[in-house]
């Protein structure tokens, strides 16, 4: 499998842009994955014109946005490791809901 993004995470990176009216040419994930190299382009040039700022203002649209498993493993992550695993793209995440605001996940390895 290759390597992919959350297409919500990114659609929510996209989503905090546009409510700070910064336009950027990454267009919209079709679908639940993104290519990787997407994610990437996407962050080097917001970082390169805007700095880093604008991305750490993502989580303010959260609440704003659908139900998503990716993007709620990621608001309830509590430490810099949690927020790994749950963006971890080299290994897929598997989260099951404990309740509306508590999401349990754990990291598969992935298949070599």
């Amino acid at each position: 499998m290759d390597d992919f993004a959350s297409g919500a995470l990114v659609a929510a990176v996209l989503r905090s842009l546009a409510d700070d009216g910064i336009a950027v040419s990454t267009p919209a994930p079709g679908g639940a994955l993104a290519p990787l190299p997407v994610k990437r382009r996407l962050r080097a040039e917001v970082a390169a014109t805007h700095g880093r700022l604008p991305l750490l203002r993502v989580g303010l649209v959260l609440p704003r946005l659908p139900p998503d498993p990716a993007l709620s493993a990621l608001a309830a992550a509590t430490t810099a490791q949690d927020r790994r695993g749950a963006l971890c793209s080299h290994a897929p995440v598997e989260a099951a809901r404990l309740s509306r605001r508590r999401m349990r996940c754990s990291i598969r390895p992935r298949n070599t």
